[in-house]
């Protein structure tokens, strides 16, 4: 059941980011790269401000048991997070017209500053569908939130509005989830306040929002950095660079976060420490094995789709987008950490945990980063790794789950991984004359064909073993 409420999600999410990426391709189409990349400035002080808000309240409600109805406090606490970020944004939008004299950003962050309020509550909204393991519930929704926003977006930038059109397509995509989350199935509580509920609701999601905090300051420092040190211009090519990288990764991280949530903690109660440390495995196991070679993929492949989707121009984000693309794989376990920490019950321990390999990261950065946007992206892998090796220390440390158990899973997907890209490089060079988009989707087709056919033969669990039990079902069914 979480299996396919999981592939639903995932279905969801794709559905989201190839319509944020749609959009993203019409922008780069209108926009000049310093105007995208100042509209990326305003975007990343809005989401520093909107995931603060939007804090633990997620897991909160996701660690409980099914139909088991969590403190109103944590209702009436999300909904004023969210009406404080609102009121932070505005002021920032207030800020950016008085004082940097821009009112075409400062109207477009006021149209954002609805981002908070309407994480907060879809957010909480989320928790309480893992909860109640009614999953499908968040892709039925989100799908036509995005399509509208998409259809709004798009005509307004081809209409000449500018960054304004896509300010309104995230409000309106954050208005129509928020309405379709909180009217099918959505837990309002009633009008209760109990100041001793309430801090300890607190207690438990501050950990968390620190966590988000740090690591979004850290995303921030490097879009400020990179604009006092290059230029709000380079910025527009480092952030359209990884925003390709973005379309794919967060559509597997937050499938892979609630799945997560929803495994893991049935796990240890049910069977104990062994049980959790096996759920874990498969659970790392799989996140590799479906995430890594997405990832090669668009590495291998970022010249020519950088060319074809965004353009000659912009030809300069191609080796950021192969770095970043790298850096994603390395950066797959921070997608799983935050759910040991918080079944385990080392919650508190998550800010410190993300300020250390945000620490690392920025360190790197700061070092290497001003030299030009590929050295930024450089520094980011480079972090990656260092932050890697530290995140999968403190896992072992918290599960005492056994090292051998995963090496050589692991190392049966990196042999899949090396396998597919020969295939693709290959493939590229025999299809060097066609058109970009032929040569594209050939050397697609021939890297999943590899990349499936190596996990077969090297038997990589459990994918192995979930599409041999798909194939029985089949051979049995005709």
């Amino acid at each position: 059941m979480v299996a396919g409420a999981s592939a639903y999600l995932v279905a969801g999410r794709v559905w989201s980011q190839a319509a944020s990426l749609l959009m993203m391709l019409v922008a780069v189409r209108v926009l000049e790269p310093a105007e995208f990349g100042a509209y990326a400035l305003v975007g990343t002080t809005v989401l520093m401000v909107q995931l603060a808000a939007e804090g633990g309240w997620y897991e909160y409600a996701a660690r409980g048991s099914k139909n088991e109805q969590p403190p109103p406090e944590l209702f009436w606490c999300t909904l004023g997070a969210g009406l404080f970020g609102w009121l932070i944004v505005m002021l920032c939008a207030l800020v950016v017209y008085l004082f940097f004299q821009a009112p075409k950003y400062a109207g477009a962050m006021a149209i954002l500053s609805t981002a908070p309020l309407f994480g907060t509550v879809y957010g909480l909204q989320f928790g309480m569908h893992t909860r109640n393991q009614t999953l499908f519930r968040i892709p039925s929704v989100l799908i036509p939130a995005e399509l509208i926003g998409l259809i709004v977006g798009v005509a307004g930038l081809l209409s000449g509005m500018g960054v304004t059109a896509l300010a309104i397509q995230k409000a309106v995509v954050g208005g129509i989830l928020t309405v379709g989350v909180v009217s099918w199935g959505g837990w309002i509580a009633p009008v209760a306040f109990s100041v001793s509920r309430a801090k300890s609701v607190l207690k438990y999601v501050f950990n968390f929002s620190a966590s988000r905090i740090i690591a979004l300051t850290r995303s921030g420092a490097n879009d400020y950095f990179l604009a006092a040190t290059l230029g709000v211009a380079d910025v527009g090519i480092f952030r359209a660079g990884g925003r390709l990288v973005s379309a794919v990764g967060e559509a597997i991280n937050e499938p892979v976060r609630m799945a997560a949530w929803a495994v893991l903690p049935r796990a240890q109660s049910s069977d104990g420490d062994d049980g959790f440390n096996v759920a874990l495995s498969q659970t790392i196991i799989a996140v590799f094995a479906a995430s890594a070679p997405a990832f090669v993929g668009l590495a291998l492949l970022s010249e020519e789709l950088v060319s074809l989707l965004l353009g000659e121009r912009w030809l300069a984000a191609a080796p950021v987008l192969a770095l970043l693309s790298f850096t994603r794989v390395l950066a797959l376990l921070t997608t799983i950490i935050t759910p040991v920490l918080g079944v385990k019950g080392f919650a508190h321990k998550a800010p410190f945990v993300t300020a250390a390999t945000s620490v690392i990261q920025l360190c790197v950065l700061f070092a290497f980063g001003w030299r030009g946007v590929v050295w930024a992206a450089a520094a980011h892998l480079a972090g990656a790794f260092i932050g890697m090796v530290y995140n999968y220390r403190v896992m072992i440390q918290i599960s005492k789950m056994p090292l051998g158990g995963l090496l050589s899973p692991l190392a049966k997907v990196a042999g899949s991984c090396g396998v597919m890209a020969v295939v693709v490089l290959l493939a590229g060079t025999a299809a060097t004359n066609w058109p970009a988009a032929a040569s594209i989707a050939v050397q697609i087709v021939a890297g999943v064909f590899s990349y499936c056919m190596a996990v077969f033969i090297l038997r990589v669990d459990p994918m192995y073993t979930y599409a041999v039990n798909i194939f029985r079902k089949f051979s049995f069914s005709t």
